[in-house]
């Protein structure tokens, strides 16, 4: 017989086009190029909005547990909105939640009775420089300020370095609830001693959180 034709160039073509081109049966249709867009555009902002879609949420506090009190360090992200035109703009600064509950046992705390306040990202940076450089601060803080609520509840933080040159601290939460304190009102305080290493660990913590606490980070991420 005589011999098979040469393959044919554009016969060879064909086949590589359609092993490229074959879809396997129930195979949905791609989107069209603009909702193909316009997801990656969603899902870039979502992403970068610090949301859930890749796993569960982490927690992370910084503690200090002594024979009286307990205090935690919980990190508060900043908020951004998306703006018409696809760019985020940050809506609100983060901030640190300070939390100090009462001890009612040997290493057991109540955080049913805790108190809290959050410091800005100017006032963890104060609280940490002042002390380091040995000057205490006072924070007062009134929720309901501007409000038919303003003076119902009034929260401050005193915090002042320990006296014998150790390089600890002492922070006092002070709340009132019901007036100032003096005319019916009621005042809740709670203390912690706060040793050398545990306000180290607190002040460079603090370097870390402040700009990422006013957004930046979002500045610089891909």
């Amino acid at each position: 017989p005589p011999p098979p034709p040469p393959p044919n160039a554009a016969d060879g073509q064909r086949r590589r086009f359609q092993q490229r081109e074959f879809v396997p049966p129930g195979t949905p249709p791609p989107p069209p190029p603009q909702a193909a867009a316009n997801n990656r555009q969603f899902n870039a902002s979502s992403n970068k909005a610090g949301t859930n879609d890749e796993g569960p949420r982490v927690y992370c506090d910084y503690a200090v547990y002594k024979s009286k009190a307990a205090a935690k360090f919980q990190v508060i992200k900043p908020t951004f909105e998306v703006k018409p035109d696809g760019s985020r703009a940050k809506k609100r600064d983060g901030g640190v939640l300070l939390e100090m509950a009462p001890a009612v046992g040997p290493r057991q705390y109540d955080w049913n009775q805790k108190q809290t306040i959050m410091l800005s990202p100017l006032e963890l940076v104060e609280l940490t420089e002042s002390l380091h450089f040995g000057r205490g601060v006072n924070f007062f803080h009134d929720p309901g300020m501007g409000t038919n609520r303003q003076g119902a509840m009034t929260k401050s933080l005193k915090a002042e370095p320990m006296p014998d040159g150790s390089g600890g601290i002492f922070l006092n939460m002070g709340v009132t609830t019901g007036g100032d304190g003096s005319n019916g009102g009621q005042r809740v305080n709670m203390n912690i001693a706060v040793s050398f290493a545990e306000f180290a660990a607190l002040r460079h913590l603090s370097a870390y959180l402040a700009p990422r606490l006013m957004g930046f980070a979002e500045v610089f991420r891909d």
